[in-house]
């Protein structure tokens, strides 16, 4: 098990998801660190970062909930 994962979404300019006519743009970093997995359990810290995520134009995320 590694001690860290790192997730990128880059929408780019533009994505419309299958079976969606919804277009999303911006970029999302998800950082899950510390990763601990014992036997009765696993352990985890996690960070999400947004910039400029945009639901067909409109704002729906933005810096770190």
């Amino acid at each position: 098990m590694p001690s860290a994962i790192n997730v990128r979404a880059d929408f780019g300019a533009g994505y419309t998801p299958e079976g969606s006519s919804s277009t999303y743009t911006g970029l999302v970093l998800i950082n899950i660190t510390d990763i601990v997995m014992t036997q009765t359990g696993l352990s985890a810290n996690a960070a999400i970062t947004a910039t400029n995520v945009q639901r067909d134009s409109r704002l729906i995320l933005n810096g770190e909930p």
